[in-house]
């Protein structure tokens, strides 16, 4: 059903005071780390937003990119831009391992930037396998999985089922109720389609990037430097910013639903404990429902900018910026912000 009027202007409204209140918190924060809202510093630092697309363990890519950023971009600005990391650090490339140990890096060698890695669908099903999100209180993760898919399609589905990783039609040991304690995503990536021989997320080359077989949680957490953990605790499912002239940046990996009040995504985007309770967060791994900008959102002053879908698209407020796709042939791109500039790794 769509909006009343009223509804549509109320939504605006609830939209405007967001704003203010981003920028209230921005120019605050500026004071607090001892610069004035008002100067040259504090305007360079909020003016330009840089937003990476899916590496997809193609750590070679992103450096490609990453240099090509800092030949084509004025130094100062870009050594005080905020980078936004838009989800899909991890699986199907090769290299996982080191794109987590390149982004764990980042902050030491540019400290003056801001550094925000989103979550992708990717990298929150791999936090979930990983136990690195845990279940909100009073809630289990078997709920999201148990009622559409039962212990019978686990094979099909290609479900995470325990060390052994064998779907078990009645289970009832304590390796395979450890694995029906997961998140259903979490069991989704660490799982093994038969016909594919890789899991649905493609998570294979993440664990031969540690030199673990897939499945093997425990190897996994074994082989993985706690740095590198940090960075999956780092991330964040939605990224909002004001830059300097006004332009209001909402960064999620997919995108935000047309239908649903954007207050009420941003919201449940902004708790990991809500995320958590979804089976499937549309926000992260939808595509249909959320490639437009909602209507709401639909005003000069916004940028919706996402990456997921595996190609580039741009409009006035909705981009799209997704032209690698884990692929080994296509470029990594990142687009700039407030001036829309589009640049891509050389590789």
């Amino acid at each position: 059903m769509s909006p009343t009027e009223d509804e549509q202007q109320q939504r605006e409204r609830e939209e405007r005071e967001r704003v203010r209140q981003l920028e209230q918190q921005q120019q605050e924060q500026q004071l607090v780390d001892g610069v004035a809202a008002e100067s040259p510093l504090a305007r360079t630092r909020a003016r330009m937003c840089i937003c990476i697309g899916d590496v997809h363990g193609f750590v070679d890519k992103l450096q490609s990119l990453w240099d090509e950023l800092q030949r084509s971009l004025d130094a100062n600005d870009f050594e005080h831009a905020s980078i936004v990391f838009l989800g899909d650090l991890v699986d199907r490339g090769p290299n996982t391992k080191d794109t987590l140990e390149w982004l764990s890096t980042l902050s030491t060698r540019h400290p003056h930037q801001r550094h925000v890695i989103l979550a992708g669908n990717h990298d929150s099903s791999m936090m979930f396998f990983l136990g690195l999100v845990p279940a909100p209180e009073g809630f289990s993760f078997r709920s999201t999985w148990e009622h559409e898919h039962r212990y019978a399609n686990s094979a099909k589905e290609g479900l995470w089922c325990g060390a052994s990783n064998t779907p078990r039609e009645s289970p009832d040991d304590a390796d395979y109720q450890q694995a029906c304690a997961m998140h259903y995503q979490g069991r989704r990536w660490g799982g093994i389609l038969p016909e594919y021989g890789d899991s649905v997320y493609d998570a294979a080359a993440t664990f031969r990037s540690y030199g673990v077989r897939i499945g093997d949680r425990e190897g996994l957490l074994r082989a993985m430097p706690p740095h590198h953990i940090q960075v999956l605790r780092s991330m964040v499912c939605v990224h909002e910013e004001v830059l300097y002239g006004g332009w209001h940046v909402i960064a999620v990996h997919a995108g935000l639903e047309s239908t649903k009040p954007v207050a009420e995504q941003l919201a449940m985007l902004h708790s990991w404990e809500a995320v958590a309770r979804e089976s499937r967060a549309a926000p992260l791994c939808d595509r249909s429902t959320v490639q437009f900008i909602p209507p709401e959102l639909d005003n000069a002053t916004t940028f919706l900018v996402s990456g997921h879908f595996g190609f580039v698209a741009t409009s006035h407020n909705r981009f799209i910026i997704d032209s690698c796709a884990g692929l080994k042939f296509s470029k990594l791109s990142a687009l700039v912000l407030p001036s829309k500039i589009i640049i891509k790794s050389a590789i």
